[in-house]
């Protein structure tokens, strides 16, 4: 039986391995699909992105075989839930059925600009990236980690940055769910923003953490819980 599909995106010098975990939690009607992107991963040898673009538009190419007419659902973290906001509108351009639900994680309304950081220094940058989560501390002060670390996160975020949002779009045909936690730079007021972005349901949920908090299992935990809720009802 074909069941539907849970695209997941990860966030800046992420790699889809940080979504393994959510097999065990997620509903037997759902296949997981972690996407990676390029320069990590099994993709280590193609080249980094260079504009938001190219970034939606090679996404798009990896899942474009896995969308059926089986409602689906996109999730995408930080830098990874802005390309799943801009892929929907890749996936209607190209004449596919739209996702069936959108969620996001630790992202702002795209209309909502973000510091630029990507030109600092290599100093400046780590201490900048260091103010999101105890977890980059700690693999930013380990120099091996960092070493091969930090021009994947350079180069994601610049391509983050250089976003232009486009604001004459049409609202999204599906719901959005937004995750958000307690400990981020990302405020209340910003997350519900993006219930003007939908012409269907918005929810918002908070956590009890920092911008990272979708590493912690109790927290993918409930997220994925969140999202079986919701797919099983479409």
């Amino acid at each position: 039986m074909k069941k539907k599909n849970l695209f997941c995106i990860p966030y800046a010098g992420g790699s889809s391995i940080i979504y393994n975990s959510w097999h065990k939690f997620l509903d037997i009607n759902f296949e997981l699909f972690p996407v990676e992107l390029a320069g990590r991963g099994k993709r280590y040898k193609t080249p980094l992105y260079l504009t938001f673009d190219q970034a939606v538009n090679d996404i798009f190419t990896i899942i474009e075989e896995q969308i059926t007419n089986l409602p689906y659902a996109i999730f995408g973290h930080s830098m990874g839930g802005l390309i799943a906001y801009e892929l929907y509108f890749k996936i209607i351009e190209e004449g596919y059925n739209p996702p069936s639900h959108i969620f996001l994680s630790a992202i702002k309304p795209p209309h909502l600009k973000n510091k630029n950081i990507s030109d600092l220094s290599d100093e400046k940058f780590k201490e900048e990236i260091m103010n999101f989560s105890n977890i980059q501390k700690k693999i930013l002060k380990n120099q091996v980690l960092s070493d091969i670390l930090l021009p994947i996160l350079k180069a994601d975020f610049k391509v983050f940055e250089n976003y232009s949002f486009n604001n004459s779009r049409n609202k999204l045909d599906c719901p959005i769910t937004v995750f958000f936690a307690e400990n981020d730079l990302i405020t209340d007021e910003e997350i519900l923003q993006w219930s003007d972005y939908t012409n269907l349901n918005f929810n918002m949920y908070n956590f009890s953490d920092d911008h990272f908090f979708i590493n912690k299992e109790e927290n993918s935990n409930r997220i994925i819980e969140l999202i079986n809720s919701n797919m099983l009802k479409v």
